[in-house]
Order: C-alpha cells, then structure tokens, then sequence
C-alpha cells in the first residue's frame, strides 16, 4: 500500500497554514470601515447581502447601484428598498440605514450609466466590489439575459479597474 503525501499549501495573507490552528481570517475585519459598492439590492440575494452587510459588520457605507425605474429616482427606490421586510432588524437605525448611498445607474448602459461625478467619486472610494445583479428569469429571451448578466458583468468589471483602492472583488451568482 503506497501512502500519499499530503501536498502543502501556500500560505495566504492573514490565513496562515492549513496545518495551523484555525484561520485568523475575519469577514467582519474585512469589512471594518470599508466602502463597499453593491449591485443587485433590490433583488432578493443582493438585498440579504446588503441587509447582512449592515447588521453584522461596521461598514463604512454601502453605495448601492440602482436605475431610476417608472419615474421614480434612484434614492427614493433605496429609501423604499430599507423599509421592506427583510430590513427590519435594520431600518429603524438611523446610524445604520445612513450608510447605504445609492448611485444612480444601470448595468445595461455604457460605464453602468453613472455620471462622470459618480464614476470619480466611486473610483476613490471603494474597498469592496460585490456584483449580485442578474436577470433570472427563465422565460426571458436569451439576448436580453445575455445583455443583463454577460455584458453588465463585463461593465462591472471595466469599472472595478478604475477603483484604485479595491482590495476584493465578489460575484454572486444563480449559475
């Protein structure tokens, strides 16, 4: 019987070994005082994200994309996004609730459809990218899903190259 030896594994910053005690590696350190840019709130993964984002962690703020839809602004779809149920440990703080900054946009546009103030303040700002935004629909025409989920990833990511203080970039996906 040949016996395998266990490969070893490179060390990662802030991980130590797998031989180690457990890692030393914290989400919530992570995300201590970072500026984080989410899409896809308004959809169900994205807003149990930012909802766990503002519960568990001390972020700094939370800029969350979203399109002005049926003549109403973006803020205000963020307003009304914080009193939806999943919220309620959340919305009633203020010091909490203050820190979601919506950004006007939209992922089926050139640049996110962000303007060029919008574009400059994020580039400066955000330590963590999280791309949750998707169309899931199963009855949607392939070319409208290929535009929201390929073509608005590929926007996504054309942005995080001008972010100069990303440090994690995530996606979340259905896939």
């Amino acid at each position: 019987m040949m016996h395998e030896r266990e490969e070893e594994l490179p060390a990662l910053s802030g991980w130590g070994s797998h031989r180690d005690s457990p890692a030393r590696f914290s989400i919530k350190e992570q995300f201590a005082g970072a500026n984080v840019f989410l899409t896809g709130c308004t959809g169900y993964i994205g807003g149990l994200v930012l909802e766990s984002i503002l519960r568990t962690t001390d972020v700094a703020r939370v800029y969350v994309l979203l399109r002005a839809k049926r003549g109403e602004p973006a803020q205000a779809r963020c307003d009304k996004l914080l009193q939806a149920p999943m919220f309620h440990l959340v919305r009633d703080r203020e010091e909490l609730t203050t820190k979601v900054i919506a950004v006007a946009g939209d992922l089926s546009e050139p640049g996110l459809g962000l303007s060029p103030a919008d574009a400059g303040a994020l580039a400066g700002a955000v330590d963590i990218l999280i791309h949750s935004a998707a169309d899931i629909r199963l009855e949607a025409p392939i070319q409208e899903t290929m535009r929201a989920n390929y073509v608005g990833t590929q926007r996504v990511l054309r942005l995080a190259r001008t972010l100069t203080r990303l440090r994690s970039r995530v996606h979340v996906s259905t896939a």
